[in-house]
């Protein structure tokens, strides 16, 4: 099918010539002529592929993944794509109540913490994308617009009610 649109100008020039006018000067001229389609052609091709290619990726997470590795590490595709930790909620009851789990009183004036911050890295998020610290540019304005190349792709092919968080690893 590709070879539809594969087209050879120079011949296509000369084989819609009249046999008594392909002579090489003819044939040029006609080439020079034809310089625009042939590159309005290539931009067609260029915009083809584009669009095959963004049909054939979609959210799941193997194709968002591949978009990312071929868009920012094309050489060693080490961008990962994770599902966010979700965390049970944690119900505290009053000690009347006899349930498994007692918050404290105010009158103990003793905070109870039953998660490390790190936990809840996940929090609000659907999936994480884990991109390598070698990735990271060490000019802030750099690192913000490659942030921004990153969300547009991964905004571009996610799913609208899915939320992500974008860390270094």
């Amino acid at each position: 099918m590709d070879n539809v649109y594969n087209i050879n100008w120079r011949t296509f020039i000369i084989l819609n010539l009249p046999v008594f006018l392909r002579k090489i000067k003819s044939i040029k001229l006609l080439e020079v002529f034809f310089k625009p389609v042939v590159l309005l052609h290539l931009e067609f091709l260029e915009f083809r592929r584009q669009a095959l290619y963004k049909v054939n990726h979609n959210s799941q997470i193997c194709y968002l993944q591949a978009v990312l590795n071929d868009s920012f590490d094309n050489v060693q595709r080490r961008i990962i794509i994770r599902n966010a930790i979700l965390r049970e909620p944690l119900w505290f009851y009053e000690p009347e109540e006899n349930k498994p789990v007692l918050f404290y009183e105010e009158s103990d004036n003793k905070p109870v913490y039953f998660r490390e911050e790190s936990e809840f890295i996940g929090d609000g998020a659907d999936f994480l994308v884990l991109v390598p610290i070698d990735l990271k540019p060490t000019n802030t304005q750099e690192e913000n617009a490659l942030l921004i190349k990153m969300k547009a792709q991964i905004d571009y092919y996610k799913l609208f009610v899915k939320n992500y968080i974008i860390l270094w690893v």
